[in-house]
């Protein structure tokens, strides 16, 4: 069933494929982000017109024969997303790729109404050597039943581990378990109201071929609320003023944990934050220019900041690492 212009429009704008003044400068005669989006909706995919540097109408073509006569931008925002189709034809060293495991940490607490779509996102990487590691953080909404009965194929298979944790014990301690049970060399992080991109682990892997030195990554993400892209070269300063990477683009060496150890189970806030600090402290991690993850920011029950205090967590932050007020202030 087709969209309508708004449920179009919508589709678009959230897979943050579009950018409006990007696009604007191909067709300088437009007036505003709306009317870009529309012209682009309308017109300009037909006239073959990118929606932006960061997707190419061409090669999700090329990757994707099927997508027939229809705006390929629009096709992976409502299909190829959740399809796990690639964006552009795979011309990396798919041999060497398929040697690099990857662990992904997924915590939760009372969120079965939503991790299904963080979860199915995964399941449909295009790098296929992975293991996603969920561990329930002792949830009362029946999340562990719901995902032995929808999952039991993967589960079966070891592609998921499912670990319950018999009640709360906050963030970093179902990080930890994560960690301690990951039975691969690099780590990735996935919370449990976002969305990975399918080509999430191919973008890591490629990078840790190219780099093979590097004991950490970043990358980028589109903040879905705000509608931007966030994600800029490591600059160790500006980490300490504030945290401008986010958990859930940053990958990094197990070797790391041996090293720095895993997450402050004394904080019960900003662990993401004090955990690149200290992952970060010797080495500069490399920085990916691809948007790997869309951040949605959806509230309900299970959300920690809902209950923990900035201020308090930022003192402690700021206190464990010697973070002076000149530096952020």
């Amino acid at each position: 069933m087709a969209e309508t212009d708004g449920e179009a429009a919508v589709l678009v704008s959230q897979s943050g494929r579009f950018d409006a003044g990007w696009y604007g400068r191909l067709r300088p005669h437009l007036y505003g982000d709306a009317q870009a989006l529309a012209d682009y909706l309308h017109h300009g995919w037909r006239a073959g017109l990118a929606p932006s540097a960061r997707f190419d109408p061409a090669a999700y073509r090329a990757a994707n024969p099927d997508v027939g006569e229809v705006d390929p931008l629009l096709h992976y925002a409502r299909e190829g997303l959740l399809q796990g189709r690639r964006l552009k034809p795979d011309v990396g060293d798919a041999s060497a790729r398929d040697g690099i495991g990857i662990s992904i940490i997924l915590p939760t607490r009372d969120r079965g109404w939503i991790v299904e779509e963080a979860i199915h996102s995964i399941l449909v990487q295009t790098h296929r050597r992975f293991e996603l590691i969920v561990v329930d953080d002792g949830s009362n909404d029946g999340t562990a039943a719901q995902l032995r009965a929808r999952h039991a194929g993967v589960l079966a298979e070891g592609r998921m581990v499912l670990i319950e944790l018999p009640k709360p014990r906050g963030v970093g301690r179902a990080r930890n378990v994560g960690l301690a049970a990951a039975r691969y060399t690099w780590i990735a992080y996935v919370d449990s109201d976002n969305l990975v991109e399918p080509h999430f682990l191919e973008t890591f892997a490629d990078g840790i071929l190219s780099n093979p030195d590097a004991q950490c990554f970043h990358a980028v993400f589109y903040h879905q609320g705000s509608r931007h892209h966030l994600g800029r070269p490591f600059d160790r300063a500006l980490l300490r003023a504030s945290n401008f990477i986010d958990l859930g683009v940053f990958v990094h060496h197990r070797d790391c944990v041996v090293r720095h150890g895993g997450f402050d189970e004394a904080l019960r806030r900003l662990v993401d934050w004090d955990l690149i600090l200290s992952y970060t402290r010797d080495v500069s991690p490399v920085f990916l220019d691809e948007q790997v993850m869309l951040y949605r920011e959806i509230g309900g029950e299970g959300r920690i900041s809902c209950a923990e205090s900035l201020e308090i967590a930022l003192e402690e932050v700021r206190a464990k690492h010697d973070i002076r007020p000149e530096e952020y202030a």
